[in-house]
């Protein structure tokens, strides 16, 4: 079994700033062989060793969102002396907005944490997708702002977690091919529901990469192209039973679906093609 890349996300604070920039990312990559480690509210010398030994033990890379100055330095030190992979989320950042506005940062950790309605809203916009991922939770899809129906790979769950982090509530419901969706979908409002397709080849392309990097049996039917047509024929009827908005995802990137998502969201009226 191969084994997993180890993260470590080590912060100053409470560490949900790097945690939602590195899961952010890793919906670009279609893996799962990440193992994260997160370190709260580091702020001496010692635990920053302590930290730096278990990272050179595990061969692990770090993130780091630290604030304290004399805390991020001695990081820096460290990672720099036993050669460890590492990445500073928020030093450029910093030090832009302290040239744009001419002032010095407070360098105070936990800033972002004097918490407004936003930051609650984006927190329970991420625990719903994680709660509501892959038609886990029908009994909450009410609760949804928006519903994502399509099969297998076609970027739902990326999706319900870029939509989250801009504190929208995104549900997904799994379409398969010869099982008739639940009839509670069509109790809900047609406005939530959004479809995800995919162009054939471009499918077949994601999930023979995936039968690959997972050893599944090549027999499997699920990297079929005469599969794949008969699954996102069957997608297209259901989508138009529905009468829903339907987005083709095969030459976008997440975040450009995402938009093409908010926008609709924000009052686009009508069934959509794209």
């Amino acid at each position: 079994m191969k084994e997993k890349h180890q993260i470590f996300l080590v912060s100053d604070s409470i560490g949900e700033t790097a945690r939602i920039v590195f899961q952010t990312a890793l919906t670009q990559f279609n893996v799962n062989d990440f193992e994260i480690h997160m370190f709260s509210f580091v702020k001496t010398n010692d635990e920053i060793d302590s930290i730096i030994y278990q990272a050179k033990q595990k061969n692990a890379s770090i993130i780091y969102t630290i604030v304290l100055k004399s805390a991020r330095e001695h990081l820096k030190m460290q990672v720099r002396k036993y050669e460890i992979l590492s990445q500073d989320l928020m030093t450029d950042t910093i030090r832009m907005l302290e040239k744009i506005s001419g002032r010095a940062p407070v360098n105070m950790p936990g800033q972002n944490r004097l918490l407004d309605e936003e930051y609650f809203k984006r927190m329970e916009a991420i625990e719903f997708a994680v709660q509501s991922d892959d038609g886990k939770s029908l009994a909450r899809l009410r609760e949804a702002e928006v519903i994502l129906l399509g099969v297998s790979r076609t970027s739902k769950t990326p999706l319900c977690v870029y939509l989250a982090n801009q504190s929208i509530k995104a549900a997904n419901y799994p379409i398969v091919y010869g099982i008739k969706i639940d009839e509670e979908l069509f109790r809900l409002p047609r406005r939530k529901m959004i479809g995800l397709t995919i162009d054939s080849e471009k499918l077949l392309q994601i999930r023979s990469k995936r039968i690959s990097t997972y050893k599944m049996k090549q027999a499997s039917k699920y990297a079929e192209i005469s599969n794949i047509k008969r699954e996102l024929e069957y997608a297209e009827r259901l989508f138009q039973e529905l009468g829903i908005t339907v987005i083709n995802t095969s030459n976008n990137a997440i975040e450009e679906t995402a938009n093409t998502i908010i926008q609709l969201i924000e009052g686009e009226g009508g069934r959509m093609v794209f």
